[in-house]
C-alpha cells in the first residue's frame, strides 16, 4: 500500500500543472490521464483508509486510529464541498486528494518505523522487567542467606559458651564468669563463693533406666538449680553429673554454707522424669574467695 501511495503521489506533483485553475466559471476540458489518477489517488485514500481503520480497531494502535480519523475526516471534508458547492473544479479536489495521500505516506512510513521503535521499547521494557524481578530474588535470596548466617551465628555461639544439653554456660563461659566475679571482688572489697555439686549414684540411673532418661534427669536438676539461686548468680555444667555455682557476691563465709544447704535440700525433692519419680543426692563443696585475700 505504501508503495502504491507513494507513486501515486508522485504521479500527482509531476502532474500538478496538468490541474484546472481553483476557481473557474467555466472549467476547461479536462484530460483523459487527470481523471485516471484522480481515480487512483482516490481508490488508494479509500483502501488506506480500511487499512487504517482495520489496524487500529484490531491491534488498538492508536497512531492507526489516528490516521483513520484523519482520512475519514477529509474525505468527509471533500464530499460535503461536492455536494455544497460547485464553484470548485475537480483539479481543487484532486490537489486536495494529493495532499492527503502525501500526508498518508508520510504517515505510514513513520507508523512503521515508530512501530518498530515500540517493539524494541517493548522487549526493553521486557528485559528490564526480568532484570528487576533477577534483582529482587536476588536481594531476597540475599536477605533469606543473611537470616540464616544470624541464625547460625547465634547457634555457634550458643554452643561455644553453653552446655548443648541444659543450656547452661559451659565451662569456658564459667570460666570467663569466674574471673569477672574475682575482680569484682578484689575492687570492690567482698567476698565471693564457688560452689561444686556432684549428683550421688548417677551412673546407676543411666545404667537401669537408659541413657534418655539420664539426660532428662540432668535437664530436670539444672531447672531446679536455676529456680532456687538468684539471676545475678551462674549455674554451670561441667560435664556429666557436675555442676558448678558461681556466688558473685556474699557477706560472709557462712553464706556460701547455707546456699550450699539449701541447693542440697532442693535436690532431695522427688524428680519426674517421663513418669517416674526418681530420688537423687548431691555432694556440694564449697570454696571462698574472701575480701582480703
Amino acid at each position: 500500500v505504501v508503495a502504491i501511495v507513494a507513486v501515486v503521489t508522485f504521479a500527482v506533483t509531476v502532474l500538478h500543472d496538468e490541474l484546472v485553475p481553483l476557481l473557474s466559471v467555466t472549467p476547461p476540458t479536462l484530460r483523459p490521464a487527470f481523471y485516471l489518477f484522480g481515480s487512483a489517488i482516490l481508490l488508494v485514500t479509500c483502501l488506506a483508509l480500511v487499512l487504517a481503520w482495520r489496524r487500529g480497531l484490531g491491534q488498538r494502535s492508536m497512531l492507526h486510529l489516528w490516521l483513520a480519523v484523519a482520512l475519514t475526516a477529509g474525505l468527509g471534508e471533500l464530499v460535503g464541498n461536492l455536494a455544497s458547492s460547485s464553484r470548485y473544479t475537480l483539479g481543487w479536489y484532486g490537489g486536495r486528494i494529493e495532499s492527503m495521500i502525501a500526508g498518508s505516506v508520510l504517515l505510514l512510513l513513520f507508523i512503521r518505523q515508530i512501530g518498530a521503535l515500540q517493539q524494541r521499547l517493548a522487549v526493553a521494557l521486557r528485559g528490564q522487567a526480568l532484570a528487576n524481578a533477577t534483582l529482587e530474588a536476588a536481594l531476597t535470596e540475599k536477605e533469606a542467606l543473611l537470616v540464616d548466617l544470624r541464625l547460625s551465628e547465634a547457634e555457634v555461639r550458643q554452643l561455644a559458651f553453653h552446655d548443648a544439653l541444659t543450656a547452661l554456660p559451659n565451662r569456658r563461659l564459667l570460666l570467663d564468669r569466674m574471673d569477672q566475679a574475682i575482680l569484682q571482688a578484689r575492687r570492690h572489697r567482698h567476698s565471693m563463693a564457688v560452689l561444686y555439686l556432684d549428683l550421688d549414684s548417677f551412673k546407676e540411673v543411666n545404667d537401669s533406666l537408659g541413657h534418655e532418661t539420664g539426660d532428662a534427669l540432668l535437664r530436670a536438676v539444672a531447672a531446679r538449680l536455676q529456680g532456687i539461686l538468684r539471676s545475678g548468680e551462674t549455674v554451670s555444667r561441667l560435664g556429666g553429673d557436675e555442676f558448678v555455682v558461681v556466688l558473685s557476691e556474699i557477706a560472709r563465709p557462712s553464706d556460701a554454707a547455707a546456699v550450699a544447704e539449701k541447693i542440697a535440700q532442693a535436690l532431695r525433692a522427688p524428680f519426674d522424669v517421663g513418669g517416674a519419680w526418681l530420688n537423687v543426692t548431691a555432694s556440694v563443696g564449697v570454696a571462698v574467695f574472701a575480701a582480703d585475700a
